[in-house]
């Protein structure tokens, strides 16, 4: 098992991405007869880091038609249906039709992410299909669900929190409320992102002190249509759990 590291740039080429990476994936075959710990170790990474953010396995059953027959015996078809210890598997079948199967671990992993992490995936395959050629133009965000977080965002949704601070802000705060990625774009339902409000001015806001100062340093100018011109962060993270209702989790 050979761990991978990638490395994304926004202005990249799809197609010499997944290039890259089958490039460097067969050229570390050679070191394939290392231990995984002595790899770690060199890498820097030491053994109380996680070995694997991601684990792609790769299993070819070199089996053409021709050999699914004979005299004797005929295969009409198969299936392969394997169970793992990770929280989340993901099996991709080529063929004339793409498969592709997800499976989790009950009581491990939310349903709810595991249906928004497979809205992602087939959007983003779509994207790839249909000539999206920059790696930034591949966000596994659909255009119409897009468009209706931006109108849930704007109609005030309600937000769920458990600190008694946090609870009160957004009592106080019926307005526009976003919840955003790196990039400052919308999250799609079930991702975490970072939480902004908009408004015209931080004095629109209810807060003060030094929290509405570090609110007033961190404005932004939104990326997509709004009412208001600026948008500024609650320093929360959060998700969309429904159209109309978001979960802060920290």
């Amino acid at each position: 098992t050979l761990p991978m590291r990638v490395r994304m740039a926004a202005d990249e080429p799809v197609d010499a991405l997944m290039g890259r990476i089958q490039t460097d994936g067969f050229g570390a075959i050679e070191h394939s007869g290392l231990a995984t710990t002595h790899i770690l170790e060199n890498a820097g990474t030491g053994r109380s880091r996680a070995q694997f953010d991601v684990l792609f396995i790769l299993e070819n059953y070199p089996l053409g038609p021709e050999f699914l027959t004979s005299k004797n015996l005929r295969i009409g078809s198969f299936a392969s249906h394997e169970r793992t210890n990770y929280k989340l598997t993901v099996v991709a079948i080529p063929g004339d039709r793409l498969t592709v199967r997800f499976s989790s671990m009950t009581g491990v992993v939310e349903p709810a992410w595991v249906s928004a992490f497979m809205g992602l995936f087939r959007t983003a395959l779509h994207q790839v299909a249909s000539g999206h050629r920059l790696v930034a133009d591949v966000d596994g965000v659909d255009a119409t669900e897009l468009a209706d977080l931006l109108v849930s965002s704007q109609n005030a949704p309600t937000v769920e929190a458990e600190h008694e601070d946090q609870q009160k802000f957004f009592e106080d705060f019926r307005g526009p409320v976003f919840v955003l990625d790196e990039n400052a774009r919308p999250c799609p339902v079930g991702v975490p992102g970072h939480i902004h409000v908009a408004a015209d001015s931080v004095s629109d806001l209810p807060v003060d002190g030094e929290w509405g100062q570090w609110m007033a340093e961190g404005e932004i100018q939104p990326g997509f249509p709004s009412a208001h011109r600026h948008l500024y962060p609650t320093g929360d993270v959060g998700m969309w759990t429904s159209r109309d209702s978001i979960k802060l989790l920290d």
